[in-house]
Order: C-alpha cells, then sequence, then structure tokens
C-alpha cells in the first residue's frame, strides 16, 4: 500500500519582512494546503487504482484467457484466445486498449503470459510456439516452435526460472514440459526451436483425456516448479536440478478444474473454472503452509468465489493486495467450451481482494 510521506527537506517560505511570525504562519498554511491538493490529486490518480473492481477491454477483443501484470507499475497484459490478441491496461484505469494485434508474427492463439524483466512471454496454445515481446514497444525479440510431435499441441503457461532465466512451458495434450534456455532468448529473426525438456511418460503425471497439465509457477527456491492438473485436480512439484516429479500432499484435498496459478512468499492462489459449493461457477482456492521444499500444504477453507464466477475464470495475476482475475466466458456461445447464451460484451477482468 502507497504511504504518503512528507518531504523532510520541505520548508515554508518566509515573507518579505523575514521575521514576522504571522506572514511566516501565513506561509505555512499556503504551503500545507498545496501540499493537501496535490496528496488529494495523486490519490485521485493513483490510490484509484485500489478501488478499481472491474477492467473492461476492446468492444471487439473476444474469450481472453491469460494475464500478467507488473506489480511496481500496475501495468497488466491480457491475451486471446480466439485470435491471438494482446491486450494492456494499468490498474489505475478502468480501460485497456491493444497492444499486439492477433494473427501477427504467426500468433493467431495465445494463452499464458509471463512478465520477465520488461519482456512478455507469449504460450501460442494451438499454434504450439512461444513469443517473446519487448513489454514497452511490442516488438517481437524471438520466437520459438514445438517441433517434432505428430498429434495436436497446446501450448498452455509459463513459468520462468527466477535464477537462471530459462522459460518453462505446459502443454495440456501432450506429456511433454517444453523449455526455452535463458541464453536463446536473445533478439533474433530466426525462430528457435521448443527443446522437450522433459518426457513426462514415465513419471507421476499420468495424462488422460481433456486438459491435463495448465497454470505452473516457479518457486523462490528456483528449484521447483508447481503446476496443476486440470483434469485429476493434483498438484505437483517438479525439480529443475534432477527432472523428478512428486505429487504435493494436500491431505486429500484435490484442485480439479485447477487452472492458472498465482504464487506470493508461501501462498499459492488457484483459479478454478467451476465447482465452488452449491454452485457452477469460478471461485479461487488457496493454499498455505508449504514446507520449505513445497513437498506438503494446506487447502485454506473451501474457496473464495470471484467477483463474475459464471463468466468461467481463466487465470489471474497479482497487485499489491488485489488479484485481478480473467473473465474468459469460455462457456457462452462461440467460445472454447461452448454454450448457448452468446457472450456479454466487452469482456472484462475483475479485481478482487486477495483472500
Amino acid at each position: 500500500m502507497f504511504r504518503f510521506r512528507t518531504n523532510p527537506e520541505f520548508r515554508a517560505p518566509r515573507t518579505a519582512g523575514g521575521s514576522s511570525t504571522f506572514g511566516y504562519l501565513l506561509a505555512a498554511g499556503v504551503g500545507l494546503i498545496v501540499a493537501l491538493f496535490v496528496l488529494m490529486a495523486f490519490s485521485a490518480s493513483r490510490g484509484g487504482a485500489d478501488t478499481l473492481t472491474s477492467y473492461v477491454l476492446p468492444d471487439d477483443a473476444r474469450y481472453p484467457e491469460g494475464i500478467a501484470a507488473d506489480n511496481k507499475s500496475g501495468d497488466f497484459y491480457v491475451s486471446s484466445v480466439a485470435d491471438g490478441s494482446i491486450y494492456r491496461g494499468n490498474v489505475s484505469s478502468s480501460n485497456a486498449e491493444l497492444f499486439l494485434r492477433g494473427g501477427e508474427d504467426g500468433r493467431t492463439n495465445a494463452t499464458g503470459l509471463k512478465l520477465d524483466n520488461r519482456q512478455l512471454f507469449v504460450a501460442g496454445a494451438g499454434t504450439g510456439k512461444v513469443f517473446i515481446y519487448n513489454a514497452s514497444s511490442g516488438k517481437l525479440i524471438r520466437s520459438f516452435e514445438a517441433q517434432g510431435v505428430d498429434k495436436p499441441i497446446f501450448l498452455n503457461d509459463l513459468a520462468i526460472n527466477p535464477q537462471t532465466g530459462d522459460v518453462y512451458i505446459t502443454d495440456s495434450f501432450v506429456p511433454i514440459l517444453w523449455r526455452v534456455p535463458a541464453e536463446e532468448v536473445n533478439n533474433s529473426p530466426t525462430p528457435g526451436k521448443l527443446e522437450p525438456w522433459l518426457d513426462l511418460t514415465d513419471t507421476p503425471i499420468k495424462y488422460t483425456e481433456g486438459f491435463n497439465l495448465n497454470g505452473i509457477v516457479a518457486t523462490p527456491d528456483p528449484r521447483f516448479l508447481l503446476t496443476v492438473q486440470s483434469n485429476t485436480g493434483n498438484l505437483y512439484r517438479i525439480n529443475t536440478e534432477d527432472k523428478k516429479v512428486r505429487k504435493v500432499d494436500l491431505g486429500g484435498a484435490t484442485l480439479t478444474q485447477g487452472d492458472g496459478l498465482v504464487l506470493t512468499d508461501n501462498t499459492l492462489y488457484v483459479i478454478r473454472n467451476q465447482g465452488f459449493p452449491n454452485t457452477n461457477g469460478g471461485f479461487v482456492t488457496k493454499i498455505i503452509e508449504f514446507d520449505e521444499r513445497f513437498k506438503s500444504g494446506h487447502v485454506e477453507g473451501d474457496g473464495t468465489e470471484v467477483p463474475s464466477p459464471e463468466d468461467f475464470p481463466t487465470t489471474a495475476a497479482l497487485v499489491g493486495e488485489q488479484l485481478l482475475v480473467v473473465n474468459s466466458q469460455f462457456n457462452t456461445k462461440g467460445g472454447p467450451v461452448g454454450g448457448t447464451t452468446p457472450p456479454e460484451i466487452p469482456f472484462t477482468v475483475s479485481g478482487m481482494p486477495a483472500p
């Protein structure tokens, strides 16, 4: 939370008389009033970010899926699974705008997003590609493509190792964890090849029909990744040093329909599309009390309903103490999940206090 602090070097100016107590107090009073007006103006433009509860995408945006945010600036980016468009907004404004037009660079689908060192990483879903952009200019830095797989690919989400900078990408259809080595993230017009870093076939992660691995995050300890398998509800820990995989012990709880993950310190938020008690809507499951090696954790309560649970939330990003939740409306007519009710236009991102 922003805290206003007065400048310790500020001194109210003296009047021409110099020694007049009344003049000094008058000048000090004027200075105080000016400072208050500055504070009010700053609060109106910056502090309003904490109170906004809805961020509106352009009218032509369709079926948003991923989101990434810069906690310092409040900038956030939202992807469209429909055409690969990327939108950019800020938590101080209620409206986002088009940042990268769909179809450019072969980006016809876009799902998971991650920000790192002012670089925006984009998972390309069914394109089998990963795109990396300058988050300020929108210039393509480099793209990478999965090769050598003879069945449909769905690159879903990404995690970046905080120590090495390596990028790991989940595939919801093919039992492979893909990787982009950090040293290959460079300005190049030549597309790179995604590395099939870990074949999951002989690991505890067993792929079945439907969406398998989905959201993924890197832990503060750079050795570990956490990823959720949507159709089974299992949470897994992957060791980046020895590639060993183990199921995280959640005390018998499962995370069915788990989608996006948000990790902050020792707390994991899991965005789930449906199954909130007594509803068919979306909610957030909070996992706390992880041990130091993320082998086990405790699911807190039954979950917290998101602001628009009926809109099929996919994932979220954390800015300060606010979760920005993507309202995908995948379950409406024309959406990836399908439905009979047309989507509500415009599509939105909801802001909610982190549970």
